[in-house]
């Protein structure tokens, strides 16, 4: 019994093996801006997931799906609050900026996946979304303050398109060895230029360094393609609420170069 479910085992990892329909990588990632086109954005470092589908036996077309997530502005500074009161409050605030990216399209496979170079061209179209959070710790103490909202203070989503191209590294080829494995196994790096159209978006890297006190109503930048984003806190032991600016919204076409540096599994 136990032989024939050995056989049985290596002839399905066999089918599989030469089928090489399904690719699954995990990806470091990096957005780069371009900076005439986006001067207020920084290079977002991630992490994501590829899966492509080989959509006919005898042609390298795979269906594929990217999906990724990174951050490009972290910060964290201690920040005093000032009320119509009087009072005062100082605490830390720490505060991120990111970007999510939905892509699905194809992949047309060039040279022979059994060489130790083999490369593919890429087409993607879908969906990304810019947020930023900011987290206000409690100070524990009578006149703390705590942000009304306290997850997302600021989100926007858009169509983008992507096209670009990559080269993989067949690791058994480095090692110089035959795989028994139901999977061959790759480096892949792989660079496309996503484009889309005109983003808001924040970035808390170029926030102004100074205290809080109460936002006027009216008050906002005067260049014309950004404009103040402000959050709303209250005095817990007073009720008073005001709105504080936090940062600024910038306006700009989506223009970034995408670069992957990936493990891909070929079943």
């Amino acid at each position: 019994m136990k032989k024939l479910l050995l056989l049985t085992s290596a002839f399905i990892c066999s089918l599989v093996l030469n089928a090489q329909k399904l690719d699954i990588g995990f990806n470091y990632t990096a957005d780069i801006p371009f900076k005439e086109t986006m001067p207020k954005m920084n290079t977002a470092h991630g992490a994501g997931l590829f899966i492509g589908y080989k959509v006919l036996e005898k042609t390298p077309l795979y269906f594929t799906t990217d999906l990724s997530t990174g951050m490009y502005a972290y910060k964290s500074r201690k920040e005093q609050y000032v009320f119509s009161d009087g009072t005062q409050t100082d605490t830390w605030v720490n505060y991120s900026s990111n970007l999510h990216k939905f892509l699905f399209g194809f992949n047309y496979d060039i040279g022979k996946r059994e060489n130790l170079f083999s490369g593919y061209l890429t087409a993607q179209g879908g969906y990304a979304i810019m947020n930023s959070k900011i987290y206000i710790e409690d100070p524990n103490d009578l006149e703390g303050c705590k942000a009304l909202v306290n997850k997302n203070t600021f989100i926007y989503g858009g169509g983008i398109y992507a096209a670009g191209g990559g080269i993989r590294i067949n690791i058994q080829q480095i090692k110089k060895s035959q795989s028994n494995s139901c999977f061959s196994h790759y480096i892949d790096i792989g660079v496309k230029y996503i484009g889309g159209g005109d983003f808001n978006y924040v970035n808390i890297n170029h926030m102004q360094e100074a205290s809080h006190g109460i936002a006027h109503s009216g008050s906002g930048n005067p260049d014309s393609d950004t404009r103040d984003l402000t959050v709303k806190f209250v005095n817990v032991t007073t009720n008073d609420v005001h709105e504080h600016k936090v940062a600024e919204v910038y306006t700009s076409p989506f223009k970034v170069m995408n670069l992957k540096l990936s493990y891909l599994l070929r079943f």
